[in-house]
């Protein structure tokens, strides 16, 4: 009886102690604030090891701690999930990002890549280029089935842009895996990309783009609604409408403003051109004829429009045909020319030429010596 008393007091006192005090382990004195304190120079805490289909069939239970060895990492619950330790790089530079569902490594890149979002899946990617180095430009001459827009790359981070362009979508954020986009060729700069293919009255958005041997980056997204039809008076394309032809997707352009108050037809004297042309569509043709006969200078009303005027950037410009101004000045309200006599391209003979005096209340259209001295527009084809 008393071997057993005397057995039964140690443990009494051991269990007082752990219940009183903290807990100690190689230490006679644990730290007042731990519940327990273990102390070894040679040796560590070995906490329970599993592997990943094991850990997962535990129930959530908060602050639960495991090592998990199919991942190789300490993993902790918080009560509603697991949650893995962050994971030690392998490299300099290596980056930690949360992939949704825990942490994860993104190996270094290379110098002068810089760090973006992949679309859709937001995960960090590396690319010699970034937003910053290149934009989208504004949508403009938007037509029910056509627009333009465009890009400007100002680097290519150190490695040469191999394809460039812009690509749109009916939904946001549209990528070059889409085949509604262009490729405007290659380099640094800007560059103008046709959006064709197009959804009358549809909402489209647009992004630029540069590719080169490490990726593709893209531009700001712009927006905008294709037309639902061409209207007279719009601005279109380095001009106004002023013609709209059968199919209604064609037409006639006018130059926003005079491109001369007072120039000859023709600078030299007795020359017959033989452009005579002065159904609608033959303006152009005539301006040919006119401007290879009569040379490449300022004197003479056909020139300023085929050679020497770019409206828009276009150059394509020429002096309308007889009927192609009578048209304009049918519309000439919608357009804002109120006065004036306006030459033709369409000559009567050696001596006179055709022009429309925009003045009167109907067409009043004669022949006029083609060294009067009479307003010019030039008008472009779409």
């Amino acid at each position: 009886m008393m071997k057993k008393l005397l057995f039964f007091f140690p443990i009494l006192f051991f269990v007082h102690f752990c219940t009183a005090q903290n807990v100690g382990i190689g230490t006679a004195t644990p730290n007042a604030n731990a519940a327990l304190d273990i102390s070894n120079g040679s040796k560590g805490l070995l906490i329970p090891r599993m592997d990943s289909v094991s850990r997962k069939a535990i129930p959530n239970t908060n602050g639960l701690m495991v090592y998990d060895t199919t991942t190789k990492c300490f993993w902790y619950n918080d009560g509603a999930r697991w949650v893995n330790m962050p994971p030690k790089g392998n490299a300099t530079g290596d980056v930690l990002y949360w992939n949704g569902a825990a942490w994860a490594v993104l190996p270094a890149g290379t110098g002068g890549q810089f760090l973006s979002l992949t679309p859709g899946t937001l995960v960090p990617a590396w690319s010699t280029l970034n937003g910053g180095n290149i934009s989208t430009q504004n949508v403009s001459n938007i037509a029910p089935s056509s627009a333009e827009s465009g890009g400007n790359i100002i680097s290519d981070g150190g490695a040469a842009i191999t394809a460039r362009g812009v690509v749109w979508s009916t939904s946001p954020n549209p990528t070059i895996a889409l085949s509604t986009k262009t490729n405007d060729g290659s380099g640094v700069g800007s560059f103008t990309s046709n959006l064709t293919g197009l959804a009358t009255g549809t909402t489209y958005y647009v992004r630029a783009y540069a590719t080169n041997i490490n990726g593709t980056s893209y531009g700001n997204q712009v927006s905008f609604v294709t037309n639902v039809d061409f209207t007279i008076g719009q601005t279109y394309r380095g001009g106004k409408i002023f013609y709209i032809d059968g199919t209604g997707q064609h037409g006639l352009i006018v130059s926003p403003e005079d491109l001369s108050t007072g120039i000859m037809w023709d600078q030299l004297f007795a020359v017959s051109t033989g452009a005579t042309g002065v159904a609608i569509g033959e303006g152009q043709v005539n301006t040919f004829i006119i401007t290879a006969t009569l040379g490449n200078d300022r004197s003479y009303a056909a020139s300023l429009c085929s050679i020497f005027y770019n409206g828009g950037g276009y150059g394509d410009w020429f002096l309308p045909s007889f009927y192609e101004l009578n048209q304009l000045f049918l519309k000439r309200n919608a357009i804002g020319i109120t006065e004036g006599i306006y030459w033709s391209s369409s000559e009567i003979d050696q001596d006179d030429a055709w022009a429309v005096d925009f003045s009167q209340s109907g067409p009043n259209q004669a022949a006029f010596s083609k060294w009067s001295s009479w307003r010019v527009r030039a008008v472009r084809k779409f």
